[in-house]
């Protein structure tokens, strides 16, 4: 019993070091059959997992404004951003996700 413990409170410790893209990630990974598609680079946008039971598929979700913010960062105008995420980024939309949360 004590080392069934001090398993899971080993297991609990590396979960919480983990960043949320990266359980987000690894849930991903172990949910499909065929490897996911992730957005390089874009690991701060990701926010979760769309799950299709009837296809037995998962597939990540990212924030429309988080990309927007990461473009930004790399010093992208903000409308070159949002242009690329609607003609880019938004052609993969049976792959990944990209969540409105723009509030418009």
């Amino acid at each position: 019993m004590l080392v069934g413990l001090i398993a899971f409170n080993v297991n609990a410790k590396r979960v919480k070091e983990m960043s949320k893209s990266e359980r987000i990630k690894n849930i991903l990974v172990d949910e499909n059959v065929l490897s996911p598609t992730f957005l390089e680079d874009f690991d701060s946008a990701l926010i979760g997992i769309i799950r299709d039971m009837a296809n037995d598929k998962s597939t990540p979700v990212y924030s429309y404004l988080k990309l927007v913010e990461a473009l930004l960062e790399d010093g992208i105008s903000e409308e070159d951003a949002v242009e690329y995420i609607d003609n880019t980024m938004g052609n993969w939309s049976d792959s990944v996700v990209i969540l409105d949360d723009t509030g418009v």
